[in-house]
This record gives C-alpha cells, structure tokens and sequence, in this order.
C-alpha cells in the first residue's frame, strides 16, 4: 500500500470526517472535564503528518470541552491543524434525529461538492446493550452482518451523517477504547494507522471515489461491510465496521 496516489489532484483531496472522544482518544473519566490524555495508537504520530486527504473533527461534545482538550494538548506539545466543530456547530434540533450529525457545514467550509465520492465519517461503536461493558472479543466475534441491529439501536453509533442533498458518506467504524482491555486491564483498541490503511484502499479501489471503492471492496476478516436502514430514517447507511488482526489491537498512547 505504498504506492503513489498520483490519479487525484492535490487541490481536491478528500475529506475524513473524524469523531472526538472514543474515535481518537479518551479525554475524559467523566463526562466532558478534560482531566486526560489517552490516545487511539497510531493518532499522535497522524498529528505530526502531513496526510494524503484532508480532515475535520466534528463532536456532539460542547464547546468548552473542547477547548480544554485543545489546550491541554497544547501543552503537551501538541495541536491539532484542522478545524473541530463543536456541539454547537452540528447538531440538529430534532431530538429524535439526535445521533445524527449535521456535516454540512463541514462540507461547505471544506469546499465538497460531492459528499458520497469524497468523504468519509469515522466514528466508534459504544455498545451493544444499554450502557453494558464489551470486550474486544466481543466486537470481534460479533457477526455484523447477520445481526446489524447494534448498529442503529442503543445509540451505539452517534456519529451518522446527516444527508446532504440526498448524499450520505460511508461510515467507517472503530471499537470504543473504554471497555476493551488487554489482560493487565491497560487500554487498547484498533489502532488508527489500520483505519488509514482501509480509508486508502478504499480510494484506490474506487479510483478517486470512496463510494465506488466500497462497491469494490470484497470480503475479508478484516472488516465487515453493512448496508441497514438508518435510525429513524428512510435512507440506507453504509458501513465499514473495522476489525483489524491482532497486531493491529495496541495499547492507547497515554499523554497526560
């Protein structure tokens, strides 16, 4: 997966929609006070890069959590580049659409036209039943595609994509990071270089087209593809639950 991406232009690179908390770290042990730094293996190097796409990170978190997050990575020497929008920035004002995100604004200000060839939402899955702990042998033995409901109940997935002119992106799961640990009780989950290696092979595959790269994108242990009716909607999402082998399970980076 070395190869150059000569086949797109630089000025139109595409665009990685991430979550906050769970997708790249943990930043809090209660709800929104920063009071840690825990990060998805593979993302504090993804800080430092320079990518091949562009990104923003879209929360349901408020503003001033995220302003404590910035400043605290700062501190750590750290920053990160792109823009983060805030619960403010995306939410919709319907309580019954309230896992939705509402990217739109992130797709105007980034300057994308064509929301399902172009970008990607990466978000984690929460959890299966209520707010019940899982493990990592959990997430990876459960068969996605014979029981897809966990995908859109319990709001264990928070970070759907509102359509955009009737557009909707692939949907790129990981593994919460909380509940999933390895035998000495530290924190691991996927790590975040395997969620670039899928969202790249996505791209070649689809020749500059995310959507068409799914279309492409055969079977594989590695991952699950779903395609299930979106929670209180009429439209089809289209998931890409990640799984990864078990050297691609590492330890979370902790930095403060």
């Amino acid at each position: 997966m070395n190869r150059r991406l000569d086949f797109f232009p630089i000025k139109n690179k595409p665009l990685l929609i991430l979550d906050l908390e769970g997708t790249t770290g943990i930043y809090s042990s209660s709800m929104h006070q920063n009071d840690t730094i825990m990060l998805r293996h593979g993302f504090y190097e993804f800080l430092q890069c320079d990518p091949w796409f562009d990104y923003a990170i879209a929360t349901r978190a408020p503003k001033f959590f995220i302003t404590q997050i910035e400043g605290n990575l700062e501190k750590a020497g750290l920053k990160i580049s792109q823009p983060i929008y805030s619960k403010e920035d995306i939410e919709i004002g319907n309580q019954n659409l309230g896992n939705y995100k509402y990217i739109q604004h992130v797709c105007e200000d980034k300057k994308i036209h064509k929301v399902e060839s172009t970008v990607v939402i990466m978000g984690d899955f929460l959890r299966f039943t209520d707010n019940d702990d899982y493990s990592a042998n959990d997430y990876l033995s459960h068969d996605f595609v014979a029981d897809p409901s966990h995908l859109i109940l319990n709001n264990s997935l928070n970070d759907h994509p509102y359509p955009i002119n009737g557009e909707i992106p692939i949907y790129l799961v990981l593994p919460q990071p909380w509940t999933t640990k390895d035998y000495h009780g530290n924190h691991i989950s996927l790590s975040f270089n395997f969620a670039l290696f899928i969202l790249r092979k996505l791209w070649e595959l689809g020749t500059g087209n995310f959507a068409e790269g799914y279309k492409n994108l055969g079977s594989s242990d590695l991952f699950q593809k779903v395609e299930i009716k979106a929670p209180n909607m009429e439209h089809n999402q289209r998931y890409l639950i990640l799984k990864g082998e078990s050297k691609d399970w590492q330890p979370m980076v902790k930095i403060a």
